[in-house]
C-alpha cells in the first residue's frame, strides 16, 4: 500500500500479485490489486477483477470477499455499492473491517455519514 501511495505502482502491483499467491490472502490481495489498477488508469482490469470477485462471492467461504469488493468499488468511486459491501462485511463478522480507518481506499469517504455510522457499528467510534 505504501508503494501505491508513493505512486510506485509497478512495485505495488508486483507485491500484490505475489501476496495473491499466498494461501489465505488471495481475496484481500485482490481487493488491493483492484484498487491499484484504478490508480494506474487500468479501469477495465479493475472492473474485470471486481466481476470475478462478485461471481465467486457465493462459492468462496472466505468472509473477506465483500470487503475486497467494497475496496474496489471505493476506488471506482461507487460509494453506494461500496457501503453495501462494507455492511455485508460487517454482517459476516469479517475482521478486515477493523482496518477501515487506516485503509487508504476508504479515505475519500470518511466524511460521509454512512462511513461514520459504519465505524460506530463496528465499535471504532462512539
Amino acid at each position: 500500500v505504501v508503494y501505491q501511495l508513493k505512486g510506485e505502482y509497478k512495485k505495488a502491483m508486483d507485491l500484490f500479485l505475489e501476496i495473491q499467491k499466498t494461501p489465505g490472502y488471495e481475496v484481500i490481495a485482490a481487493g488491493y490489486l483492484g484498487a491499484l489498477y484504478k490508480s494506474m488508469n487500468m479501469q477495465a482490469k479493475s472492473e474485470a477483477l471486481l466481476q470475478k470477485l462478485r461471481e465467486s462471492e457465493q462459492s468462496l467461504p472466505d468472509m473477506k470477499v465483500p470487503f475486497a469488493i467494497a475496496q474496489i468499488y471505493a476506488a471506482l468511486n461507487m460509494p453506494d455499492e461500496m457501503f453495501h459491501f462494507l455492511n455485508k462485511s460487517v454482517e459476516r463478522k469479517d475482521h478486515s473491517v477493523i482496518y477501515i480507518l487506516g485503509n487508504a481506499s476508504f479515505r475519500t469517504y470518511r466524511s460521509d455519514p454512512r462511513f461514520k455510522e459504519l465505524i460506530k457499528k463496528i465499535g471504532l467510534w462512539k
